[in-house]
């Protein structure tokens, strides 16, 4: 029994309250620190995508099922053939090319077949796993602060090279890392929401500019975006924006008709056959 009038007992009840947190929290970082070990040594057990498999807990292979296999190399092959992550899955749905998936089923984990979504067929591409690299740590939580001056918690995920725990060579590869890196690479080029000093000629959009994500400002270095105009609004015109957008002025434009044409008959004349 404690009184907490007296001036001992909640004395002893805060020291004991400190005691269990603090207890708490050197087991907590202990585990995680167990967890972390493991890992770094590349036996700590986690999630595998399709085409793997745990053996004693310790070592990756590969799934021995032909069909697995086969799946996902036909879908590394298709991607070097249409070279979009987009064009890959809609291929997939056409041709009705399902994809294995670990789904839990009556609490047990087991492997389905369906249809891959359009974030399945870009981790097939984009996953260094299947290049034979163990990664752990890639995300990480951190705070930030919001509109509204409040203090949040915001998951963010690193590259694969920047993660706490990355050992390459650490299993069987299902593709080369030559290949994956290809792979990450040119999914990077498609992008067209990209930071402006990003060398990526963007993926091909709706329009008549030929050149539109190729172009570049010679004054300050920025992407020349396109804009449409005219009577039918199919004309072109290339502008870089300078610093408009901080209060600046326009860097400079050039009509689309006259680049495009300089830019066309050199190409069509390389890609004509000789006489």
């Amino acid at each position: 029994m404690y009184d907490v009038n007296l001036t001992d007992d909640p004395l002893i009840l805060g020291m004991q309250g400190t005691l269990s947190v603090m207890e708490a929290s050197v087991l907590t970082s202990r585990l995680f620190q167990g967890q972390e070990h493991k890992a770094k040594r590349g036996e700590l057990d986690n999630l595998v995508a399709p085409g793997s498999l745990w053996v004693a807990g310790k070592s990756r292979v590969k799934d021995p099922k032909v069909r697995v296999q086969e799946a996902i190399a036909v879908v590394c092959a298709k991607c070097r053939e249409l070279w979009s992550v987009r064009q890959v899955f809609q291929w997939c749905h056409e041709e009705s090319i399902a994809r294995p998936v670990h789904k839990s089923i009556h609490g047990k984990g087991q492997l389905v077949w369906q249809l891959p979504t359009y974030h399945a067929v870009k981790y097939i591409l984009q996953n260094p796993v299947d290049a034979g690299a163990y990664i752990y740590g890639q995300r990480h939580t951190i705070l930030v602060l919001g509109d509204d001056h409040s203090v949040r918690k915001k998951r963010v995920q690193q590259r694969y090279d920047h993660a706490r725990v990355f050992l390459p060579d650490h299993h069987a590869p299902d593709i080369s890392w030559e290949m994956c890196a290809h792979h990450q690479r040119r999914i990077a080029a498609n992008a067209h929401r990209l930071a402006p000093q990003d060398e990526a000629a963007t993926a091909v959009r709706q329009g008549q500019g030929l050149l539109s994500g190729l172009l570049r400002c010679g004054r300050c270095g920025r992407k020349l975006q396109v804009r449409y105009g005219g009577k039918s609004g199919t004309a072109a015109r290339y502008g870089c924006r300078g610093d408009c957008s901080a209060g600046g002025q326009d860097c400079l434009g050039c009509g689309g008709a006259s680049s495009d044409k300089q830019i066309s008959a050199p190409v069509l004349e390389t890609i004509s056959p000789l006489p």
